[in-house]
């Protein structure tokens, strides 16, 4: 899969699921109207309407929804590895079915909530390392959409 094709099916996903933006925030951002960037911005990918754009001046990067309202923005090469990893972690390529997870066996804790606050803590205590709990998370959230969905 080429680099835009994993641009499109980030933004196919996020526009599926608007909440996924949050995962992708680099800086503060508040949604914000914008006229769509047809003279200073390049669009680098798209799909459903939703649009990941680089200035031509700045090289900064940015996403904006079907209406051009601004989700996220900030350093591309950042942009580009967040929107990655939403298709690593929610793309349809991924398969929890082989995967071992440390979040099965978590306590007897069985809702998806306390797993992610117990995950958090073994982070924040530096048992497990940030790509770690990202990968659980990624885990975590997939048997949350595999129980939901099936």
């Amino acid at each position: 899969m080429n680099k835009k094709d994993v641009y499109e099916e980030a933004l196919e996903l996020i526009a599926n699921n608007p909440s996924l933006i949050d995962e992708i925030q680099v800086n503060v951002n508040v949604p914000f109207p914008t006229a769509g960037g047809s003279m200073m911005w390049d669009t680098v990918a798209e799909s459903n309407g939703w649009k990941l754009q680089k200035n031509k001046i700045t090289g900064l990067g940015r996403i904006l929804d079907s209406s051009n309202n601004r989700h996220s923005w900030g350093d591309m090469s950042k942009l580009r590895r967040r929107l990655r990893e939403i298709v690593d972690c929610y793309g349809a390529s991924n398969s929890t079915s082989t995967s071992t997870s440390l979040a099965n066996n978590n306590k007897g804790n069985s809702d998806v909530t306390g797993k992610l606050l117990d995950l958090k803590k073994l982070l924040d205590a530096g048992v497990i390392s940030q790509a770690e709990y990202d990968r659980l998370k990624c885990e975590l959230m997939n048997q949350f959409k595999d129980q939901i969905f099936s």
